[in-house]
């Protein structure tokens, strides 16, 4: 399925940055090791930069993001609070968060793989929103990528 809707694009990012963002902000006062907070923070604020630029684009097609839902909020604040009560260890957050990348990564890379890149016949205004969406898809996705490289150092 092939589609040409940057907002759908758009909105992906902007809910997958947002899921990281939460994930992190549960995971961050559980984390004793420095070197493995300082790498989160990291990613945390590429995380907030992100959903901040889908949002700026979405504003400009006049869109606004769709919040997360509230069962899949839910969902995370358990898993996390599940996946912690007995392990907090480094090497299983970092873990934890490296699942989490590749899972964004994947969703991320469906709706990329089934966006319409910009046609040779496209020019002007709605070609460059259609490229700059498609930019910062790829950009989250190689923010994911460089955030997993760094946690798999803390991997025992």
């Amino acid at each position: 399925m092939e589609f040409r809707n940057e907002t759908t694009l758009l909105q992906e990012v902007y809910k997958g940055a947002k899921m990281g963002s939460d994930a992190l902000n549960q995971i961050l006062p559980k984390v004793e090791n420095p070197g493995l907070r300082s790498d989160l923070q990291v990613q945390l604020q590429q995380y907030e930069n992100t959903s901040a630029e889908a949002v700026r684009q979405l504003k400009a097609l006049n869109k606004c993001p769709h919040p997360l839902p509230g069962v899949e909020k839910a969902m995370l604040w358990g898993a996390v609070q599940g996946q912690t009560l007995l392990n907090k260890e480094t090497s299983h957050l970092a873990e934890m968060v490296i699942q989490g990348s590749n899972m964004g990564i994947v969703n991320l890379t469906k709706v990329l793989n089934s966006y319409a890149p910009v046609g040779a016949m496209e020019t002007g205004a709605v070609a460059e929103r259609r490229k700059q969406a498609r930019t910062l898809a790829q950009q989250a996705i190689t923010n994911e990528q460089d955030s997993i490289a760094r946690l798999k150092g803390y991997l025992q």
